[in-house]
């Protein structure tokens, strides 16, 4: 239930970001950066958009870094930032496919525990 409505939630913040920029009274940038941010926290491809963005347009990639340490930057930015930062080669979801490949078939959890001998 919750991805449908991200997905609802996603379209209707672009679609006021779209009348935010043609009419002048209503401000659509911040609805495109509620937008873009439910896109990259909620979604692998809003992520690889983003990342994309960022790697095209590095004066977006400074100051989405720069905010990050801001004191009046929300908490959730640190994860926005990791998750959309084009430095990184790998994403979260890839890292955790990755481990379990080199663990092998065998092993029930991505981290190591006692079971594992580890």
């Amino acid at each position: 239930m919750r991805k449908p409505l991200m997905v609802v939630a996603i379209a209707g913040l672009l679609v006021l970001a779209l009348i935010g920029g043609l009419l002048p009274f209503l401000q659509g940038w911040i609805f495109l950066v509620f937008a873009l941010y439910l896109l990259a926290t909620e979604f692998e491809i809003g992520r690889i958009w983003v990342r994309r963005a960022r790697r095209r347009w590095p004066a977006l990639s400074r100051s989405i870094s720069a905010a990050r340490g801001h004191r009046w930057a929300p908490r959730h930015l640190h994860q926005f930032d990791d998750l959309t930062d084009p430095k990184v080669r790998y994403t979260a979801s890839a890292l955790v496919i990755k481990s379990n490949i080199l663990r092998g078939p065998g092993l029930r959890g991505v981290f190591p525990s006692r079971e594992d001998g580890l």
